[in-house]
């Protein structure tokens, strides 16, 4: 839990720090979320970029919490079960975190457990620029990912000669 502290509290010397003991990057909090989804959360840019270049795997999703009292982390908003990095960074209008994780091929028509989506989650909390970012990423003629190991290599498409 030492890098969720770490990414809510926003020292990139600390981070560095722990991240060269190399820890799990996607291990889960008791509140059901991983760093990287804290990081889209708080809209701390070098920390998704971070824990990215980790291995820190974009396509997680938030898990069911059942304690009330596990949910006293300082969130905003309770975060919906089956969210994504994506969904959340949307959802609180992080573009420039939500262009992060499209570059890292995040799923972008991923949906919680009640079935919201990115696009949705930023059109609900009136977040334009993500919403026109998302809008923009659904459009056929943008690259399509290839999905390997995590995190996952975006290949655009090839043209004909």
């Amino acid at each position: 839990m030492a890098l969720h502290a770490v990414v809510r509290h926003g020292s990139l010397e600390i981070l560095n720090c722990i991240l060269a003991a190399r820890p799990l990057v996607d291990a889960y909090s008791r509140q059901g979320i991983t760093p990287l989804m804290l990081a889209a959360i708080l809209g701390n840019e070098v920390a998704v970029q971070r824990l990215l270049d980790e291995g820190s795997f974009p396509e997680f999703r938030a898990q069911a919490v059942r304690s009330h009292l596990v949910r006293s982390i300082a969130l905003k908003r309770e975060v919906q079960e089956g969210s994504t990095p994506l969904i959340l960074a949307a959802e609180n209008g992080y573009v420039k975190i939500v262009d992060t994780l499209l570059a890292h091929c995040a799923d972008i028509n991923a949906k919680t457990n009640p079935g919201m989506n990115a696009l949705n989650a930023a059109a609900n909390h009136r977040h334009t620029d993500c919403v026109v970012t998302l809008a923009e990423k659904v459009h056929p003629s943008t690259p399509k990912c290839i999905r390997a190991t995590s995190p996952p290599p975006c290949v655009a498409p090839t043209k004909a000669t």
